[in-house]
């Protein structure tokens, strides 16, 4: 199948996984927590919209929201039935998890109606995976293992800027940003698997998937930066813009001062190009794949990162001289400014 011939097929597949979770609102929400589902991506901050429309219009990485029907491309013998089912499962997973992001950042408080829809969430989440896998122990174990490293490392991240760590590395921040995540792979793995894909090919994709997340993560740590520090959250691009004593909160720092940091560091390109390399290194497993969409998309996710690279470097090259202008009238306009810059 061609990229051209797998968006028609994608949009198919979000289609169904649509009027599926409609019809799961309907058929097994009480009345009045079916305004609460309708309501929530929006509620929680995905979603401009007031009410659910598309999950599409929530997320709109198809490697997130549609896994099981990108993974479908390379397993056509998998029954479309099977495929919806996954697909409902896969956009409850990950939305609970976003859930309990916010929950866990003190961004959204877990009242009555939300702490119900996320049971109710969890439940047919679970029989869409049972319904689909059955006693499959190697799946299972799959979730039991993603579960404890999803608790390790919202454990750990709350302790980090507590006790203002300053040894996290990139390769810490890549194993922690897919273990933040890993729900978003259960539904297009159990796919895979159903499509009698070797261990060792469904090994293959579910790194493939910790990939995207990672290099989506780092895209976000940029964009939403000065978002994280003014709400207080710690996060492995702010430690980076600070110094060992802003680190251990010796010292305060403004977010004006980091904003001219983030154009003088060079830490901005840095993650971008990181977000770039674990897109390629997705590509590179996914070769052997025959899945258009996730192919395309990858293409898409670099040539758009290339561009904000290059945006990100002239913006700040445009800061760099703004400063150095500033800094040159302020020496001119104080005794010995002139023979400061001549070296006189």
């Amino acid at each position: 199948m061609s990229a051209a011939g797998a968006r028609p097929q994608l949009d198919a597949y979000d289609q169904c996984v649509d009027r599926a979770f409609r019809r799961w609102v309907s058929t097994a929400l009480a009345a009045e927590l079916r305004a609460v589902a309708y309501g929530m991506p929006h509620g929680i901050g995905l979603s401009a919209a007031p009410q659910w429309q598309s999950w599409r219009a929530v997320f709109t990485s198809p490697v997130i929201r549609a896994l099981p029907g990108v993974i479908a491309q390379g397993f056509p013998a998998v029954p479309a039935a099977t495929v919806q089912a996954l697909g409902l499962a896969q956009v409850l997973l990950v939305f609970l998890a976003f859930v309990d992001d916010r929950l866990n950042d003190g961004q959204v408080y877990l009242n009555r109606p939300l702490q119900l829809l996320r049971r109710n969430m969890e439940a047919e989440a679970q029989a869409c995976l049972g319904a689909a896998m059955g006693e499959r122990d190697e799946f299972w174990r799959l979730i039991r293992h993603g579960l404890r490293e999803y608790a390790r490392v919202h454990v750990a991240e709350a302790m980090l800027w507590s006790e203002n760590s300053t040894g996290y590395t990139h390769a810490d921040y890549a194993r922690d940003a897919a273990a933040k995540l890993p729900m978003a792979k259960w539904a297009g793995l159990a796919l895979a698997m159903l499509g009698q894909a070797a261990p060792a090919a469904v090994h293959r994709l579910g790194r493939a998937v910790d990939h995207c997340v990672v290099a989506l993560q780092y895209a976000d740590d940029v964009a939403d930066w000065e978002e994280d520090c003014c709400a207080g959250r710690w996060t492995y691009f702010i430690q980076r813009l600070l110094n060992d004593a802003e680190l251990r909160r010796r010292v305060p720092v403004s977010v004006a001062a980091l904003r001219e940091r983030v154009a003088f560091s060079g830490v901005a390109e840095e993650f971008l190009v990181r977000a770039q390399q674990h897109y390629d290194a997705c590509a590179a497993l996914l070769s052997k794949f025959a899945m258009p969409a996730w192919h395309s998309w990858l293409v898409q996710q670099r040539a758009s990162l290339t561009t904000h690279i290059a945006a990100r470097q002239r913006e700040n090259r445009r800061q760099r001289e703004q400063f150095a202008a500033s800094l040159r009238r302020r020496l001119l306009a104080g005794d010995g400014g002139a023979g400061a810059l001549t070296g006189g």
